[in-house]
């Protein structure tokens, strides 16, 4: 019988996934990816394959499947040939995603089809026969034996590893699941800090300076702030239109600031500020985020002239977690999106 709940658990795991699915309920990818390689290797084989196996065996033992079941040598043989081939498949993937650069973990899974497929033929094989033999000998009668000791504490054990391992992950100090937690109260914390705010709305705008020339981008965001995507690009030299006269950034150590207008759109280099508006970037952290891996930034627009912040957005991102918090819009947060939408009403 546990050969034959393990073969059932490797046919349902290729066509349902549901160690996956299990862990996407319970954890974040980055979670998972903040795993270390031992855990990840150990994780999904365990959801995957052992305690779907565990739960048919209970349940054919159980509702006494296993009387009604024909097994010989022949059906045995296949059964040991096929999981030999997947477990030998398992380990060497396994093993390749040790080696840096992706390469060998490639060619592991380009050969796949030579091991997975032979695999599968003997499983589905072995299957057919059990059936065609069990069916034939429908009339037999056989004791059921009830679950032994032995299989009683065979069971316990089998089914406390996967549980001993999230234990682990949690109570150690740097464990996966320890962090994200730990990630998660910090961020839920500090994002009460998060949002958008536009008092004023520039007037007689002359020039902007832009402290970064680009800005990040999270996108693709759902009702629980986990974004798809995220990046970044330089964009501010695009800014100026008959509103603004001209965009001016950072420039180099010989030159202290760099200019762009309509008639210089290349730039050109200066030592003088004249801009009467800024935009200014601002990293918030404290000891709390830097151990979870949260970033915060707040964007303020000032007015030079009176030194006054006009608008200000703050946002708040789990590495992590792969979580943002701040002023979305349509499930995305884009820098340049704010900047703009300041800059988009100039009396």
């Amino acid at each position: 019988m546990s050969r034959l709940s393990i073969v059932i658990a490797f046919i349902l795991g290729g066509i349902f996934s549901p160690g996956e699915k299990i862990l996407d309920v319970f954890f974040s990818k980055p979670s998972i990816k903040a795993m270390s390689l031992l855990e990840q290797t150990l994780l999904l084989p365990i959801f995957h394959y052992m305690i779907p196996a565990l739960v048919i065996y209970l349940t054919f033992r159980l509702l006494k499947i296993d009387i009604q079941l024909a097994f010989n040598k022949t059906i045995y043989s296949m059964f040991n040939i096929a999981i030999f081939l997947y477990i030998f498949y398992m380990v060497i993937r396994g093993f390749a995603a040790t080696i840096p650069g992706g390469g060998v973990s490639y060619a592991v899974i380009s050969m796949s089809p030579l091991i997975i497929l032979p695999a599968w033929f003997l499983m589905i094989s072995a299957l057919g026969l059990l059936f065609y033999k069990s069916f034939k000998r429908s009339n037999e009668v056989k004791i059921w034996t009830p679950i032994s000791k032995k299989e009683r504490i065979i069971l316990i054990i089998l089914f406390l590893l996967p549980f001993i391992l999230l234990v682990s992950m949690f109570i150690r100090p740097n464990g996966a699941l320890r962090l994200s937690y730990e990630s998660q109260k910090v961020f839920d914390e500090e994002c009460k800090l998060a949002g958008e705010s536009i008092q004023i709305y520039p007037k007689n705008v002359k020039g902007v300076f832009l402290e970064s020339a680009g800005g990040s981008y999270y996108e693709k965001i759902n009702a629980n702030n986990e974004y798809n995507a995220e990046g970044g690009g330089v964009w501010g030299q695009f800014l100026y239109d008959d509103k603004i006269k001209f965009i001016e950034i950072l420039n180099n150590d010989k030159y202290k600031y760099k200019y762009y207008d309509v008639g210089h759109k290349d730039g050109y280099d200066s030592n003088e500020l004249n801009s009467n508006y800024g935009v200014l970037w601002k990293n918030i952290t404290n000891e709390n985020m830097k151990k979870t891996g949260i970033f915060g930034t707040t964007i303020t627009v000032i007015n030079f002239e009176n030194n006054q912040t006009i608008a200000s957005t703050t946002y708040f991102r789990s590495k992590i977690l792969r979580k943002i918090c701040g002023h979305t819009v349509d499930g995305n947060f884009r820098e340049r999106d704010f900047i703009i939408k300041v800059f988009s009403k100039v009396n």
